[in-house]
């Protein structure tokens, strides 16, 4: 379980880190639609 955690809690620093580089509040879900469309 400690390796899904490690995983999640990545996920969780990229996601800060985009919302940072970006000044926005990145929601996920959103991210990942407007990159696939592009």
């Amino acid at each position: 379980m400690k390796s899904l955690f490690d995983a999640d809690f990545e996920v969780q620093r990229i996601i800060a880190g985009i919302q940072i580089a970006t000044g926005l509040q990145v929601n996920p879900i959103n991210t990942l639609l407007i990159n696939n469309n592009e």
